[in-house]
């Protein structure tokens, strides 16, 4: 019985890590297109929407993490992933 809960939970482990892995495989190809395409200068006159659509977006998986479907939350934890680089990416940029 303890064995089978101990590989459950380093099973779980391992899946949350390798999302987060792949969130942050998203987030440099962002980084990388928003770079060598130019569109950080257009970023720097959009921070404001692109925080109000971050605090959205965390706001609603919050709220409706158990009642969305996994592909839905799943499509919310990247979109947030590349929200959350080019907010950091266009406040960096305007210092």
């Amino acid at each position: 019985m303890e064995e089978t809960y101990v590989t459950s939970t380093n099973r779980t482990i391992a899946h949350t890590f390798l999302w987060m892995f792949l969130g942050l495989i998203a987030t440099g190809i962002i980084a990388g297109v928003t770079y060598y395409s130019g569109l950080v200068v257009s970023m720097l006159e959009w921070w404001n929407i692109i925080l109000i659509a971050q605090v959205v977006i965390a706001v609603v998986f919050g709220l409706l993490f158990h009642k969305l479907s996994s592909n839905a939350v799943t499509f919310l934890f990247f979109v947030y992933s590349m929200l959350t680089r080019c907010y950091i990416f266009s406040n960096i940029c305007n210092i």
